[in-house]
């Protein structure tokens, strides 16, 4: 008998390990359609109605958009090549970024860190 349940610890320790791997890929998963994607569109569209939905994603993306940029290594240049290219970054950190003087018309910061950057002389309107 004391062999049989020595026999099913690997089994069980399997399905526990195979359960935490499924779960860290779909979380994974989640965060990368979270990021490839418009969230912002998708965000507005699908929450018109909603608030409480609408501000439960926003919580979401605000914590797992920046961590995942911190865990690629992302740097305030980063950010700052993709707004010049892109005209949009939504959850950048520019942090302590010197964007003075920069023309920002019609660009997507939304929910983006501005703390401590230099926004002298920064035209924003639209």
């Amino acid at each position: 008998m004391m062999h049989i349940r020595h026999h099913y610890k690997p089994f069980i320790k399997n399905i526990v390990n195979r359960r935490l791997y499924t779960w860290l890929f779909l979380i994974l998963a989640t965060i990368f359609l979270v990021v490839t994607n418009d969230i912002s569109h998708f965000i507005d569209k699908a929450t018109t109605h909603t608030r409480f939905l609408r501000k439960s994603i926003l919580q979401v993306a605000n914590i797992a958009i920046p961590l995942k940029n911190k865990i690629l290594g992302r740097t305030v240049d980063d950010y700052m090549a993709q707004l010049q290219s892109t005209g949009v970054c939504q959850f950048c950190n520019f942090t302590e970024a010197a964007m003075n003087r920069l023309e920002l018309r019609e660009v997507d910061i939304r929910n983006s860190n501005l703390s401590r950057a230099n926004l002298s002389e920064v035209d924003m309107s639209k």
